[in-house]
């Protein structure tokens, strides 16, 4: 599992923390002082690096101490996990939101492209009857002289024209 920044600095002071609880004259801090600092990173270790040291060289007081620091850390691990966990959880509803305004927003942009759609074939259609009925009104107006020029024409056959010199 990696670790973050975050959490390898403060793995790295609670290692700087139980090396300064040693005690400065003892014999067993030159010979433990490296296997400390090598252990700052503990994801090799699998875990603090206390347990790799051996009871018999620790006094009271470095117990006490490293234990104080290995309880820090691992306070401050779970506080860090905790406020990754929540980050995350955050940032996943937030993304959520965000996808609903976008589909939202799709489905309203693919909505009103529908209706401009339908309002252009609309106006065609309403073009084309208007050319229509403009048609009729043509032919019925033309077929209404025609008759009348017809009705004309049938009154005009059985009377004499005034053209002709009948004498």
């Amino acid at each position: 599992m990696a670790r973050s920044k975050r959490q390898i600095e403060a793995l790295k002071k609670a290692t700087l923390a139980a090396q300064s609880a040693w005690n400065p004259c003892s014999q067993e801090e030159t010979e433990l002082t490296p296997l400390l600092a090598s252990s700052a990173d503990f994801s090799e270790l699998g875990g603090p690096a206390f347990a790799l040291l051996p009871a018999s060289t620790m006094t009271t007081r470095t117990t006490r101490s490293g234990a104080l620091a290995v309880s820090k850390a691992t306070n401050l691990t779970f506080a860090l996990r905790t406020a990754l966990s929540s980050a995350q959880k955050k940032l996943s509803e937030a993304l959520q939101r965000n996808q609903k305004k976008q589909n939202k927003s799709r489905q309203l942009k693919t909505d009103l492209e529908n209706r401009i759609k339908e309002s252009k074939d609309a106006r065609s259609q309403l073009a084309t009857a208007l050319d229509d009925l403009s048609l009729e009104r043509d032919a019925s107006t033309l077929a209404t002289r025609r008759s009348l020029t017809v009705q004309k024409h049938l009154k005009n056959v059985g009377k004499p024209s005034n053209n002709c010199n009948n004498q």
